[in-house]
């Protein structure tokens, strides 16, 4: 079920990753003295992104995200689920906590 939800959490995400990566990363032009920016916002970007490569552009590299988030995420989400219970436990039956 980890394996699972890791999966669908990277492929909904993923578009939203790679825009925020060529955000981040986007180069500047120079003209007429000063530097712009090549994107001129989050639509700009969907709309550069997309001529380049159309919709696969935004899945590319997917395959290694998804062969990493089924392992990490079996491994992170019954870990959680585990902290959780021990800290509850713990903290209900300490008598200091109100």
């Amino acid at each position: 079920a980890g394996a699972c939800a890791g999966w669908v959490g990277w492929v909904s995400i993923y578009p939203l990753d790679v825009l925020r990566s060529r955000l981040m990363a986007q180069p500047l032009t120079a003209g007429e003295g000063k530097s712009t920016a090549l994107y001129n916002g989050t639509l700009d970007c969907i709309r550069k992104t997309h001529a380049e490569g159309g919709w696969r552009v935004f899945f590319r590299g997917l395959s290694f995200s998804l062969i990493r988030a089924g392992p990490v995420a079996s491994c992170v989400l019954p870990t959680y689920d585990i902290a959780f219970r021990w800290l509850y436990i713990m903290l209900a039956s300490s008598p200091s906590v109100q």
